[in-house]
């Protein structure tokens, strides 16, 4: 059977908040992001990267949005973690995730990044290159125990990393004045990712009722 009550938890109402928090965190990373770019001049989400958004004037807005992202996707890597699904891979997929959240949360309230200096390795790049990593390796771990509550769930994690993998280059290859539109539609798929396991935790409560 490939139904969410065949695996029985121990703390619904718990994974359900640790759905509603992902959830919050979604929301805030996008509005976050918009509002850092409306609320200054010259700056636009298609030529302007989220590094660039972050630094400087109304970069709170961003760096807060991060922060609750960041909280998010750790709060369903706990809620992961605490549901007996898959294997080692999957274990491993869930510390995987929150050490992804780390990295968000890190790349949030460091402020070292300089706009108008080239790409280093410093301390804002590495932790950009470590969650470009740990998200599709976390997908991609997580997949297998996903795919026991439902297949479709697995060839969803498949389908953003394959996305994810197509993505990044692309994004290196472009023109700097569509810069911003590709990393958002590169970044939109963790969004996405977490906001569709965010809603499957909150059913998993509904479905436990």
């Amino acid at each position: 059977m490939s139904d969410l009550a065949v695996h029985e938890i121990d703390r619904p109402r718990s994974f359900a908040w640790a759905g509603y928090i992902g959830l919050i965190g979604c929301v805030a990373a996008v509005a976050g992001d918009v509002a850092s770019v409306v609320l200054r001049d010259g700056m636009t989400l298609i030529s302007d990267s989220i590094s660039r958004t972050a630094a400087g004037e109304h970069s709170i807005h961003v760096d807060a949005g991060l922060c609750l992202f960041a909280f998010g996707m750790l709060a369903i890597a706990w809620a992961l973690h605490n549901w007996k699904l898959g294997g080692k891979a999957y274990r491993y997929g869930t510390m995987s995730l929150a050490l992804c959240a780390v990295s968000i949360f890190f790349l949030a309230v460091w402020n070292g990044y300089d706009p108008d200096a080239a790409d280093d390795l410093g301390l804002h790049m590495m932790l950009l290159y470590a969650m470009s990593v740990l998200f599709p390796l976390s997908a991609l771990l997580l997949a297998g125990g996903l795919g026991e509550v439902h297949r479709n769930w697995k060839f969803f994690c498949w389908g953003v990393v394959a996305l994810w993998i197509i993505s990044g280059p692309i994004y290196y290859v472009n023109p700097d004045h569509l810069k911003g539109l590709f990393e958002r539609v590169t970044m939109s798929l963790i969004v996405i990712w977490v906001a569709a396991i965010s809603v499957l935790l909150i059913q998993r409560n509904w479905r436990a009722q």
